[in-house]
Parts: C-alpha cells; structure tokens; sequence
C-alpha cells in the first residue's frame, strides 16, 4: 500500500524527510508548501512529481493525501495539525508538539478524543540502539535501573546547519533544550514513566531574547535520578550521551545513534554500524512505524499525549524550578 503524504514546512527538516520518503516505497509525496520561495524551489528539485500548492490549506485538502508532515516552528504546529484533523488526515508531526501548555493540551485531548491518527516524529522511536536499551532495561538484564543522564554540547546555537530563521534562536519558540534535549526526555520517559522537575537552572543571555546557553536540571521518574547538563560550550565540538545505569550495568547512545555497554570498567560497542548507518536506519524505520499507523496496525511512534507529557517537562524546566 502507497500513502500519499503533503509536506507543510520546507526547511532543512522537512527537506531531510523528502530525502527519507524518496527512499521508501509506501510513501508518495503529494503536495508541498511553505511560506519562502526559496524553501519551495529547494524542495522541489528534491521531489518533482509533487504539486506545490498555495498554501497549508491547499494540501490539507487534498483527497489524495492521507497524512500530513508539519515541519514548520513549533508555535504554528497545533494550527496546522487541527487543520490536518478537520480535513481527516492522520498527522506526523515534528517536535515539540509546540511550546504553550494549552494549545498542545486541547490538540493532545481532541487527538485522543477523535481518535486521530496522530504522532510525533521523535527519532528514538524507530531507532534500533533505543530498541535495544529499551528491551534490556524491561527485562531486568541491566538489574534495576538507578538513573539516567542526559549529557549535551553545542559548539554554537542554532548549528551551523541550521538555517531555521530566527524563532530558532529565540527564547520564545527555540532553543536547544526544545529542539535536542527534548529527543532525550523523550527516551526517559519511555524507561521512567511520568517525569517530576526536582530542580533547573537554565542560563538565558541578557536581553531577554535570545534562547538559552546552558541547562542543568534534576528530574525523577518513578523512584529514578535523571541529571541533565547542557549547554552552549563553543569550544567544544557537538556531542551528546544518554546513559541508562542499572545495579548490574550500564549502557548508553552517543551522538544519536551509536550504542556501548559497560559491564565493568570500559565501554564497548554494542550495535554493528558506524552512525551514519544507524541514522539511516532509523529514519526508514521510523516510515515503517508511520505506515503500521496509517493502516490502523500497532506502531512505536510518540502519540499527541506522550509528546505533550514532554513539552510539559521541557517548559517547566526553561521556567526554572
């Protein structure tokens, strides 16, 4: 089966998922559209036989579209996915779900109460290395699980990829701790449970504008620890750990994908590919999991509700706690 897919939002996001659609035989891109004429052309040289349509409610209204991706600012995804549902299209959003406790609320309620076919494009939901922790965290091979930290550098803010426009950059919409560590609290949750904010202290620049440069903050989950450290350190190149440790051992994802063990003193790897390979992977296997969810089949996707239970954690701990 073939799903037809209207991308709204065509920036390097939204670009990356023509790359990933192109390379995957249940999915056929119907319709683009994004404010920038440059975006537009960009993407269209990447997906020719899509039609460019007016605007967002041109390609919601498509009858040849099943699902909408939305990589726009986070501030317009709870718009655009109602959009979504009044036209009856299933909706595969990026995250965060967006950044204002009541708008995400009443999206994540009408999802749940229409029953929508609706989900959150958090990465680690298809990725295999996750999988794997995951599984040996449920099974009691690691022992029972004592905490969890998630380890952040940034060499600059937005990266030098990331040519998002402003919001990114901002306080308001952006910031790493939306855009990055929210891919990791995510995971947490899928081992923890719910997450309480114990503690943060987010470093904002004077000015009140831009995002912030550092986060330091101490959750819990079900009886477990969880440390965050992060932060805008310049001249430390982009890395990123988040490292499960339980009574009979410790595993971990480094940079996204590449997964090691520890059961003594040293790290191992724990998954063949280097994480290019890996990255790949995840993101066909993450179309896998947006197909089982369009034909009504069980999939791991993040829902509405679990990526709300995220956006929470995150803005309490950009409030300060």
């Amino acid at each position: 089966m073939t799903h037809g897919i209207g991308l709204i939002g065509l920036g390097i996001m939204g670009r990356r998922m023509i790359g990933r659609l192109n390379q995957h035989a249940g999915f056929r891109i119907t319709a683009l559209w994004d404010p920038s004429p440059d975006a537009v052309a960009a993407a269209r040289r990447e997906a020719p036989g899509a039609t460019v349509a007016p605007d967002a409610a041109a390609v919601a209204r498509r009858a040849d579209t099943a699902c909408l991706y939305i990589a726009s600012p986070p501030a317009s995804h709870p718009a655009l996915s109602h959009l979504g549902f009044d036209h009856g299209k299933a909706v595969f959003c990026e995250k965060p779900l967006t950044h204002d406790d009541a708008a995400g609320a009443a999206l994540a309620e009408r999802a749940r109460r229409e029953r929508r076919p609706s989900a959150v494009n958090f990465s680690f939901a298809s990725s295999p290395s996750f999988q794997r922790i995951e599984a040996l965290a449920r099974n009691g091979e690691l022992g029972p699980i004592e905490r969890i930290t998630i380890e952040a550098s940034f060499a600059r803010w937005p990266r030098d990829w990331q040519p998002a426009g402003r919001w990114l950059s901002e306080r308001v919409e952006g910031g790493f701790t939306r855009e990055v560590i929210s891919h990791f609290v995510f995971a947490t949750q899928r081992i923890t449970g719910p997450l309480t904010v114990e503690s943060a202290r987010p470093s904002y620049p004077a000015g009140g504008v831009a995002a912030e440069t550092a986060l330091h903050a101490r959750l819990t989950g079900n009886g477990i620890a969880v440390e965050i450290d992060a932060a805008v350190r310049g001249t430390v190149g982009d890395t990123n750990l988040w490292t499960v440790v339980g009574s009979k051992g410790a595993i971990r994802m480094r940079d996204w994908y590449a997964l090691e063990r520890r059961d003594g003193a040293d790290w191992a790897p724990a998954i063949e590919g280097d994480v290019e390979a890996l990255r790949a992977a995840a993101g066909l296997r993450q179309l896998d999991q947006l197909a089982a969810l369009l034909e009504g089949r069980s999939h791991t996707l993040a829902s509405f509700d679990e990526a709300l239970a995220v956006q929470r954690t995150i803005e309490r701990m950009l409030a300060g706690a």
